[in-house]
């Protein structure tokens, strides 16, 4: 029997704190590209439960919701950010070098795994002003609460083998500095990428064949080629800088109707018409449609201008080599023509009707365009 002073005692004393959940336990992944990190985290539920005790857990089951972790976005961001610090220019001295501000990209849950833990996941994004020369990583998560919990980093450097690191016991902090410092992309580098994408789209290149067979003479398609070019150059610009925002996939299927259009078009056409009021509004589209895949090349780049103009370069120049080389066919056709029939109504078709391509070619290439655009877009997106 205890005395009622001892009692009192031990009543006075705080509650003992429960038991913390063991084996506290997290994986991240590091992906450096260039000037950019990507810290991708998997946390289990309780761990940010004992550190974010407050209002985190409303229903009190062990387990968080989306809803859940909504109204807390800011606390576990935060959290984050003070137990999962990057530094950059360090040399390997964590009193020197800068330190990368993350934001938080997504936040969501995971369902029970066989062992009936819960899970959260969430996506940081980094970006430093130039190209990282090095990269300090100092994990301290939830050792507050569990002084063991142990943190499985993967981190892959522009591309290079995965190096798997374990933060634990301590052993809080990794530095690691390539052999070779990162090197920008000259301005050839990005050119190349520029002729590259033109030459391997099935859809720009589809766009300027529907635009090359209705032209009706050079002249013509030089103003059809300019206005598409100073379309799709705008809004390349406005939204590889970031000013415009555009839905992806709406991207895609419009870009495909402009060739469905423009192939129609042709079809129905009855004399050469000037298609540069269609090339320009088009061209908007597939402007968006360049800058779609340059946002992907740009993820890790410090520069912007740069970068824009040398993809744009590319683009034109891998334009040029499509017009040039659909022009070529186009008068080795005609001269086939003109010598395999001596008729005169085969010589006075080209002058009557002034087409650049002749009828049999300019129906062929639009009915082949309008079957296959809707069959290549459905490739592309993954349905067939």
């Amino acid at each position: 029997m205890l005395s009622p002073l001892l009692a009192a005692a031990l009543c006075a004393l705080p509650a003992p704190r429960a038991a913390l959940h063991p084996n506290s336990f997290s994986t991240s992944q590091l992906t450096v590209q260039g000037a950019a990190v990507r810290l991708e985290l998997r946390v289990q539920a309780l761990s940010l439960i004992e550190v974010l005790p407050e209002g985190l857990d409303a229903d009190g089951d062990g387990a968080l919701t989306d809803a859940e972790l909504l109204p807390r976005r800011d606390a576990i961001a935060d959290y984050v950010a003070r137990h999962y610090v990057l530094r950059t220019g360090s040399g390997g001295d964590r009193t020197k070098g800068a330190v990368l501000a993350g934001t938080l990209a997504d936040l969501s849950t995971e369902a029970e795994d066989e062992q009936g833990t819960a899970w959260v996941n969430a996506t940081f994004e980094y970006r430093a002003d130039e190209l990282l020369p090095d990269l300090m990583i100092e994990v301290t998560l939830f050792i507050e609460s569990a002084p063991d919990h142990r943190d499985s980093c993967t981190l892959v450097w522009n591309g290079g083998e995965p190096l798997e690191s374990l933060f634990w016991m301590g052993e809080f902090r990794r530095f690691y500095a390539p052999a070779s410092p990162p090197a920008p992309t000259p301005l050839s580098g990005w050119i190349r990428m520029g002729v590259a994408h033109i030459l391997g789209g099935w859809d720009h290149m589809a766009f300027l064949l529907a635009l090359i067979v209705a032209a009706g003479s050079l002249h013509s398609l030089l103003g059809v080629i300019t206005a598409f070019t100073l379309a799709h150059s705008i809004t390349l610009a406005l939204a590889a800088l970031g000013i415009v925002h555009v839905n992806a996939r709406l991207v895609e299927i419009g870009i495909t109707l402009s060739i469905i259009w423009v192939s129609v078009a042709n079809l129905l056409a009855r004399r050469p018409q000037g298609r540069w009021k269609e090339a320009f509004c088009f061209g908007l589209l597939h402007g968006l449609g360049f800058a779609g895949f340059l946002a992907e090349a740009f993820y890790g780049e410090p520069r912007r201008l740069l970068p824009l103009v040398g993809f744009n370069l590319g683009v034109e120049v891998g334009q040029l080599v499509v017009v040039l080389a659909v022009l070529l066919a186009l008068a080795l056709v005609r001269a086939v023509a003109r010598a395999a029939s001596r008729a005169a109504a085969a010589a006075a078709e080209a002058p009557r009707e002034r087409w650049l391509a002749p009828r049999w070619v300019r129906l062929t290439a639009s009915v082949a365009i309008c079957i296959l655009a809707p069959w290549w877009f459905a490739l592309g997106a993954g349905w067939v």
